[in-house]
C-alpha cells in the first residue's frame, strides 16, 4: 500500500508540473510565472521597407535606429496582420530642429481598400526649444477626419525614452504615452457606429512632411543644415496582438476561446479613476485641436456621431 501511495504521489507531483508548465504558457505579460513561448525581436517580427541602411538593427534585434536624411525614409512594419493587442515603443526623437519631419507609429489594414480601419500616432518635428505634436487619427471602414494634437510640453520628447502606445480591444481604443491616455476611441456598435473589424499591421515610418506637419508648413524640412535625422527605439518587440491569418479571417481572435490578455474586462475595458484624471488633465492643458470641438468643419454636416457620446 505504502509504495502505491508513492507512485500515486509522484504521478501527482509530475502531472502538476506539467499544468504548471502549461498554465505559465496562458498567462499575461506581468502574472507571476510567466514565460515567452517564443522570441520576439526586429526579425521576429518585423520587415525593413525602405534599406538597412536608414532602418538600422542592433544585433541582437531588441535596438532600432531609423534615418531620415536627403536620400530615403526609412519605414519597417510587421509580418502578420492582428486583430486587437497591445502596440508600444520606447522611443526618443533627435533633438534640435526638426521642423517637417514626422515619426509615425501606427496600424493599419489594407491601405489599398477604400474601407481600410487605421489608427495612428503621428509626432511631428518642430524648431528648437519649440515642442513635439503629436497627432492622433482613427478611420474606421476608410471614414478618418477624427483628428486630434497635442503639444508634448510636459516632458521633452528627445532627452530620454518614451513610451507611446496603442492599445486596442473590443470595448475600446486608447492611445498614450507613458502611463497616460491622451485619447479615447470607444466600441460605440451598440449605438449603431462602426468599430474595427479587419486585421491591421503594424507600422513605422520616419519621413519628410514638410508640406503640413510644422505650423501647417509653413516650415520646411532643411537637411543641409539640420539633417540627417536619427530616432532611436526600443521594446517595439514587446507587441502583444492576437495575430489573424488575413485582414479578412478574424475570426478565431474576434471570438477567441480564452479572451487574450489585453482583453481582459476588469483591466483595459475600463479607464482607472488616475487614468481619467489623467485623461482630462492632459486634453484640458495641451490638447491644440479636437474634432469634436471644430464647429466651423461640420457646420454643414453636423459633428461625428460619436462626439456625441461619452469619450471613455
Amino acid at each position: 500500500m505504502a509504495k502505491t501511495h508513492i507512485v500515486m504521489l509522484v504521478a501527482v507531483i509530475f502531472l502538476a508540473t506539467v499544468l504548471s508548465a502549461e498554465s505559465w504558457e496562458e498567462k499575461c505579460p506581468g502574472d507571476p510565472g510567466y514565460v515567452e513561448t517564443w522570441t520576439k525581436n526586429f526579425w521576429s517580427l518585423f520587415n525593413i521597407f525602405t534599406n538597412e541602411e536608414h532602418v538600422r538593427v542592433g544585433q541582437n534585434g531588441d535596438y532600432v535606429q531609423m534615418q531620415l536624411d536627403e536620400q530615403c525614409a526609412a519605414v519597417y512594419g510587421s509580418r502578420h496582420q492582428y486583430y486587437t493587442g497591445r502596440m508600444s515603443v520606447k522611443l526618443k526623437l533627435p533633438c534640435g530642429n526638426s521642423s517637417g519631419t514626422v515619426f509615425a507609429f501606427y496600424t493599419s489594414s489594407d491601405g489599398k481598400k477604400p474601407y481600410h480601419d487605421e489608427i495612428d500616432i503621428e509626432l511631428l518635428g518642430n524648431e528648437t526649444s519649440s515642442c513635439i505634436t503629436m497627432q492622433t487619427n482613427i478611420f474606421v471602414n476608410g471614414k478618418g477626419d477624427r483628428e486630434m494634437r497635442h503639444n508634448l510640453n510636459w516632458f521633452n520628447p528627445c532627452d530620454d525614452y518614451h513610451e507611446y502606445y496603442i492599445l486596442w480591444n473590443s470595448a475600446m481604443v486608447v492611445i498614450g504615452v507613458d502611463d497616460i491616455p491622451i485619447r479615447v476611441f470607444k466600441n460605440n456598435e451598440q449605438y449603431g457606429l462602426p468599430y474595427f473589424n479587419k486585421g491591421q499591421g503594424l507600422y513605422v515610418s520616419y519621413w519628410d512632411g514638410s508640406s503640413w506637419a510644422t505650423q501647417g508648413g509653413r516650415i520646411k524640412i532643411d537637411f543641409a543644415l539640420n539633417g540627417p535625422f536619427v530616432a532611436h527605439m526600443h521594446s517595439f518587440h514587446d507587441l502583444q496582438g492576437c495575430q489573424v491569418p488575413s485582414e479578412d479571417n478574424i475570426w478565431q481572435c474576434q471570438y477567441p476561446a480564452q479572451r487574450p490578455c489585453w482583453d481582459r474586462p476588469w483591466v483595459n475595458h475600463y479607464l482607472t479613476q488616475q487614468q481619467i484624471w489623467d485623461y482630462n488633465w492632459v486634453n484640458g492643458e495641451f490638447c491644440t485641436y479636437d474634432y469634436c470641438k471644430d464647429v466651423a468643419r461640420f457646420a454643414a454636416t453636423g459633428k461625428p456621431a460619436e462626439c456625441n457620446l461619452p469619450r471613455y
